[in-house]
């Protein structure tokens, strides 16, 4: 029985964001930003300011917690 998973999408701004993603392993969503809709799991889009690495999903995960 496969359990109902809903991924949003978020948007590295920064190369500050992507350091802090997988350094200190955690994204900040803004409270006027956060969608009604419960999410599992998260996709980080790299836009272009991230050259050869931007325009697309490199990392994906499963949320683990909430504060």
């Amino acid at each position: 029985m496969k359990k109902n998973r809903t991924v949003l999408v978020c948007v590295l701004k920064s190369k500050r964001d992507l350091r802090l993603l997988l350094c200190e392993r955690w994204y900040r969503i803004p409270v006027a930003f956060l969608p009604r809709r419960k999410f599992t799991h998260l996709a980080f889009y790299q836009p272009a300011i991230f050259g050869r690495r931007g325009r697309r999903i490199n990392y994906y995960a499963r949320v683990s917690g909430r504060e």
